[in-house]
């Protein structure tokens, strides 16, 4: 046999083993530099996330007391027993008596865009109208956010000397 032609064929021969060999492993190899690239450039953007939630984090402490008071005034859960503890302590220091008090419900917001809960509460109480004037002014000023919805005044009884109120009020909470 011709010895250049024997040459040629392994030449051929071992291009095409090589291409048939080594071809599907430099793709493999594309791949994984194009998945490491992805994979990077998810990284980087994760980094500069958590670096930007991070910078807002410190300005935020900046404002930590107002924070407080936003959360006072609207907390997460609505825990009924220090609302009604409120009450129970702040009616008897303004000169009123409480008389009956009742949970009117929690309502739960229904739709995925209304993020707080409605807590109604009725009162009935007696005393004077400088001191009911004066359980008004507390609850205005308290860090909770109250809402009165309805206020019946009824003038006092033969028997009695003052007034009695039924009282609505709506706070709300997360």
């Amino acid at each position: 046999m011709n010895k250049p032609l024997v040459i040629v064929a392994c030449f051929t021969l071992a291009l095409v083993l090589g291409f048939v060999l080594v071809w599907p492993k430099y793709q493999n190899l594309q791949a994984l530099r194009l998945n490491i690239k992805n994979k990077e450039a998810e990284l980087q953007s994760k980094k500069d996330y958590f670096s930007q939630v991070n910078e807002t984090s410190q300005q935020l402490a900046q404002y930590k007391e107002s924070l407080a008071k936003v959360l006072s005034a609207l907390p997460k859960d609505p825990s009924l027993p220090s609302l009604f503890n409120f009450f129970q302590k702040n009616i008897p220091e303004t000169g009123l008596i409480l008389e009956e008090i009742n949970l009117g419900g929690i309502i739960v917001p229904q739709q995925e865009t209304d993020d707080f809960k409605e807590i109604q509460l009725g009162f009935q109480l007696s005393g004077s109208y400088q001191s009911f004037k004066y359980f008004l002014s507390v609850i205005e000023h308290s860090s909770r956010l109250f809402e009165v919805q309805s206020l019946t005044l009824d003038s006092p009884k033969a028997d009695e000397k003052n007034p009695s109120y039924s009282l609505n009020i709506k706070t709300h909470s997360y």
